[in-house]
């Protein structure tokens, strides 16, 4: 059977709207929602340290992660504060980030979701290669027939270089948008597809972003690479049933989202050096 059903389809329609409003404004507000006060509906979650660029955050090996907010329209902590910094890595543990539903007969659904936002700053002699996103969680799904329950997860990035070699790019818009990939069922969950009457499974999201790579494939002129990066992830749960039926999703309490940057190896940037030096030795040379 194929995976798109009719509640897939309704699904995919329903997050498609969704997804058009809400990043629609959030690309619009990239700014404000990373780096300015509190607005309607965003959370700001403060951080022990204040950065080189004046926000708060967390300090980690090689990066800064600054300016952490969610922001959803119920004003609800559903990733939470970050609840470990390691290696170049952040980790949320949500605990309030679930879409749950029980069908009085007819059909019925939630959508819930949260949009998070933060920036990474790089440390002197460092620059942001790629980043890995990865969360996992969980879903049930119970109906006396198929097709009373459906579920499923989706999330979305829009990653925005702002500084290159430490330097602001200015008016210059260098936005990667990629969404995230989902196992198993590629994250739609489906009585009569994955199960007959109960269904239950832990699910798995994962996404690499190859800035360099982005860089590289618009043309763009570095010595080290992107240094400064702001990063918006929104992230639905969409649970529906019918019939009796019941559906739930979440985001587990244990590596919810674990979020990891890479950044080059100190030779990049010492051959990156010794290039400059050496080029500029030639131009003095050439000069004579």
């Amino acid at each position: 059977m194929s995976r798109k059903s009719n509640w897939s389809i309704l699904n995919s329609g329903a997050q498609s709207i969704y997804r058009v409003a809400a990043f629609s404004f959030c690309a619009l507000a990239l700014g404000l929602l990373i780096a300015a006060p509190s607005i309607a509906g965003t959370i700001d979650y403060e951080g022990p340290m204040v950065g080189p660029d004046g926000q708060t955050g967390w300090m980690s090996d090689s990066v800064w992660f600054l300016g952490v907010s969610e922001s959803n329209t119920d004003t609800v902590e559903r990733f939470g504060e970050p609840t470990g910094v390691g290696s170049d890595a952040i980790d949320f543990t949500p605990q309030n980030f679930v879409a749950d539903i029980q069908s009085p007969g007819a059909s019925t659904s939630t959508i819930v979701d949260s949009v998070l936002g933060f920036t990474v700053l790089a440390k002197p002699n460092n620059s942001i290669d790629d980043l890995s996103f990865a969360e996992r969680g969980f879903t049930q799904l119970v109906g006396l027939s198929a097709d009373e329950a459906f579920s499923s997860v989706a999330a979305h990035f829009i990653i925005d270089v702002v500084e290159i070699d430490g330097m602001p790019v200015g008016g210059i818009e260098y936005n990667i948008e990629a969404d995230m990939t989902f196992t198993p069922s590629e994250g739609d969950f489906e009585l009569g597809v994955d199960g007959t009457t109960s269904y239950n499974t832990i699910w798995y999201g994962e996404l690499m972003v190859d800035i360099k790579q982005h860089l590289d494939e618009q043309g763009i002129n570095y010595s080290v690479g992107a240094t400064k990066i702001n990063v918006l992830l929104e992230n639905t749960l969409t649970a529906a049933a019918s019939g009796g039926g019941s559906a739930l999703i979440n985001k587990q309490d244990f590596d919810g989202v674990t979020i990891t940057v890479n950044v080059p190896e100190p030779s990049t940037f010492l051959l990156a050096g010794m290039a400059l030096v050496g080029l500029a030795g030639v131009r003095r040379y050439a000069r004579r």
